[in-house]
């Protein structure tokens, strides 16, 4: 009997040990398997990451080149309007210097007219004056 339980204890012993060896294996090649899928999932994250950046970069640049663009039609658009401002203040400035002159000139001519006037008054003033001098003198 002890032969028999000594024997089945070998047995037991050696199927434990396959069994054991059979795990061992079993995990190293799910070890194994995991391994590869980290590496692989690892190395699509990456590629994944690198064409998503590549695909912002490209936006970035589009979005940079379209504000420049509108940029430069702003600045643009910007310099024509003051261009057009400063020529319209410029017709205006030149439309009313002309008015001033004109003003000026009808001014001068009213003052220089007024001022003859004025002079006749006080020439046929003084001259009445002088003639009643004389009545009186003589």
């Amino acid at each position: 009997m002890n032969d028999l339980k000594s024997g089945l204890n070998s047995k037991v012993e050696d199927r434990n040990i396959s069994l054991e060896s059979n795990i061992n294996d079993q995990f190293a090649k799910l070890r194994e398997e995991m391994n590869d899928y980290k590496s692989n999932l690892t190395s699509e994250i990456e590629n994944r990451n690198i064409s998503l950046e590549s695909n912002i970069n490209d936006q970035l640049v589009k979005l940079q080149e379209e504000f420049n663009d509108i940029k430069s039609g702003l600045t643009n658009e910007v310099e024509n309007r003051n261009i057009s401002l400063e020529s319209n203040i410029n017709d205006q400035l030149t439309k009313l210097q002309e008015e001033m002159n004109t003003i000026k000139a009808g001014l001068s001519s009213e003052v220089e007219s007024r001022s003859a006037n004025i002079e006749n008054d006080i020439k046929d003033k003084l001259i009445k004056l002088q003639e009643e001098m004389n009545k009186i003198k003589n």
